[in-house]
């Protein structure tokens, strides 16, 4: 977890940890429900005053002190400035399979979330968007045969009331590494080994609790910042000395901020967090010819693709059709 300049709650700034968890307010898990066409979705997190604040702690956050550009491309007003290439979908987090542990941890990402589970006949399950919220919210909890290998280079920051993981362990998480002098948040594994970093509130905005941004380890995070932008019709963000950078307004993208952190090793395994992306502007063949590369051409609707440069995160694409 690199470690920022100055105190994390002195100032707004945007937060990195390596790893991510959250506990939300006093909210329970909600029933888990059969698969069907409608599905109705649990507690919203975030109301109108506190989306206020979310836009107060925007403006006098990040984008403070901060060199920010736009990526380049053709204007529709589906999306505002810019028709990406591609718009973020949802988010996929891989479990063992067996031993009831894909229902675990979706229990336990239902907790982090505040979001409802939704399971399905074939094993697994998914976590249906906040009411309210971005649909994009969707969670995906998929089993797979191979065990956890490693560290997933991705992960969710969250924050919780008064940075307490208690409800996140009573959920099924294991605690890895306390608040302490060193780093001011709390790092929890799921039921199986996937981390969520825990904050308290921020200053800025003291009742906006829950997820605020997705973290991407990297070696080099301008270069991948950059390709992710251009590719999103977003905007990148950056602090002099700091070892991250950030994306703001990604199509689709559900959460406030998509940090790109500086880490010393490289990556060995398969990511146990990816994204899907919805192909709007671009092809798989635009996406490999800009850099990316085909891991596995289509499984029944979408391609899993690696991102551009050396980096290689496995994320899906999906048709617009799909």
């Amino acid at each position: 977890m690199p470690t920022e300049t100055g105190s994390r709650n002195g100032s707004p700034s945007v937060f990195k940890c390596s790893i991510t968890a959250s506990k939300i307010g006093r909210s329970k898990l909600g029933p888990v429900l059969k698969y069907s066409s409608s599905v109705i979705a649990g507690a919203q997190i975030v109301t109108l005053s506190v989306a206020r604040e979310l836009a107060l702690a925007r403006r006098a956050g990040p984008r403070h002190a901060a060199t920010v550009f736009a990526a380049i491309g053709h204007r529709d007003r589906r999306y505002g400035r810019v028709v990406p290439d591609v718009a973020f979908k949802d988010l996929c987090i891989d479990v063992t399979a067996g031993d009831g542990r894909p229902a675990a941890v979706a229990k336990f990402w239902s907790r982090v979330l505040d979001q409802e589970v939704v399971a399905h006949d074939d094993g697994s399950f998914h976590l249906a968007p906040p009411p309210g919220g971005s649909q994009n919210r969707v969670v995906w909890i998929n089993p797979v045969p191979e065990q956890t290998g490693g560290k997933s280079r991705a992960h969710i920051d969250t924050r919780v009331v008064d940075g307490d993981p208690a409800a996140l362990l009573e959920a099924g998480g294991t605690l890895v590494r306390p608040k302490g002098d060193d780093i001011e948040w709390t790092v929890v594994d799921d039921p199986d080994g996937v981390a969520v970093c825990v904050f308290g509130p921020h200053p800025a905005a003291p009742t906006a609790l829950g997820p605020f941004e997705l973290v991407v380890d990297a070696a080099d995070p301008s270069a991948i910042a950059a390709w992710w932008a251009e590719r999103t019709g977003g905007t990148v963000g950056r602090r002099d000395g700091a070892p991250y950078v950030w994306i703001e307004n990604a199509a689709g993208f559900p959460f406030m901020f998509w940090v790109f952190q500086d880490v010393p090793e490289s990556k060995t395994v398969k990511n146990r967090v990816h994204w899907d992306v919805t192909l709007v502007d671009s092809t798989v063949e635009g996406l490999v010819a800009a850099g990316a590369s085909l891991l596995r051409a289509a499984r029944r609707r979408g391609q899993v693709v690696g991102d551009g440069g050396p980096e290689g995160n496995e994320f899906c694409a999906f048709s617009t059709s799909s």
